[in-house]
């Protein structure tokens, strides 16, 4: 692999990006890969793991890398926390992940079908996301 900080930023992107399209083998493969060898910008294979473990039903497993993510105002950060804590019925670690979710993203209840919309391009993992959403405590309208 390349160096550099354009390099592993490109690199790091490609992984929730791999994800979001639903390609989890090869997101977890990259995210993993990109972990190992140390370089910046480990938020987004945070978010790669953590959004291909839950995809996949592993919830502690993604709530685990959810909670590495340390990507504060983004979108991911929160929701992904949120929707694991919720399918694992963490009340508590829910109510601060949507506080997380709902400072970053105040208007999220009442846009989130669009924010997911725009975030998801594979529109086939929402369901799944409105679900633990809701077992989270956020409906959206």
């Amino acid at each position: 692999m390349g160096t550099g900080p354009l390099f592993s930023s490109t690199v790091a992107a490609l992984a929730p990006y791999y994800a979001v399209l639903g390609m989890t083998d090869e997101a977890l493969e990259l995210g993993k890969k990109i972990l190992a060898l140390n370089l910046p910008h480990c938020g987004e294979c945070h978010v790669a793991l953590a959004l291909c473990h839950y995809l996949r039903g592993e919830y502690a497993e993604a709530l685990a890398q959810a909670r590495k993510i340390e990507m504060p105002g983004s979108l991911w950060d929160g929701l992904l926390r949120l929707c694991a804590s919720g399918m694992l019925r963490e009340d508590a670690e829910a109510v601060a992940a949507a506080a997380d979710l709902l400072k970053a993203y105040p208007l999220f209840v009442e846009r989130g079908e669009d924010i997911l919309k725009c975030a998801f391009p594979s529109q086939i993992y929402l369901p799944l996301i409105r679900e633990g959403l809701a077992a989270g405590g956020i409906w959206l309208n």
